[in-house]
């Protein structure tokens, strides 16, 4: 098991992949990373990876697309497999795969329960779906078209302030509460 301070990106990225279990599509494996580094983010203070994501018409994605960076990496050094396809968009888009026999190594127990908990919530959704999800987070929301996501805004768990937790009653109060079983009701996933 990687320590904290030892953990990498890669090693993030790996086993999101080997969590998923099957062929991961470039612009989902974009999401659960970003899903994995916002709720890190939103625990520790700091997110898991190391990247700084930014504002993108098709939700936040690492600065310089270094999660596909990243991913083409492990490819290279024969531990991803890649398929590539035409977009409907124009160009290719890639799937990403733990490559057979390769073993990965475990997280820390909490950036494991993290990397479970995402995959095992949002890996099923549909491109349109898991995008959304990621463009409702609060530094999306937040964040000026194409400019960084402040991650800042997100105080650590322990810190909330007494303004932070009526904004947040006057929220639920005018949108209500969205539970995993409303994400799975709206998205109709079973």
């Amino acid at each position: 098991m990687a320590k904290l301070e030892e953990l990498t990106a890669a090693d993030v990225i790996l086993r999101i992949l080997d969590r998923v279990g099957t062929s991961v599509n470039s612009t989902k494996l974009v999401k659960l990373t970003y899903l994995v580094d916002y709720l890190h983010y939103q625990h520790y203070g700091s997110t898991l990876t190391g990247f700084q994501y930014m504002w993108d018409h098709y939700g936040p994605n690492a600065l310089g697309h270094a999660i596909i960076s990243e991913a083409r990496k492990l490819s290279r050094q024969g531990l991803v497999t890649t398929d590539s396809y035409p977009s409907i968009y124009g160009g290719d888009t890639v799937d990403f795969t733990v490559a057979q026999g390769v073993r990965v190594k475990p997280l820390p127990p909490h950036a494991e329960m993290l990397v479970e908990d995402v995959v095992s919530q949002y890996s099923s959704l549909s491109l349109e779906q898991i995008t959304e999800v990621s463009k409702q987070t609060q530094p999306f929301r937040s964040a000026d078209q194409y400019s960084l996501l402040v991650m800042e805004q997100l105080a650590p768990a322990g810190t909330t302030t007494e303004s932070d937790w009526d904004a947040y009653q006057r929220d639920l109060e005018e949108n209500g509460s969205l539970s995993l079983e409303d994400v799975k009701r709206r998205y109709g996933i079973e």
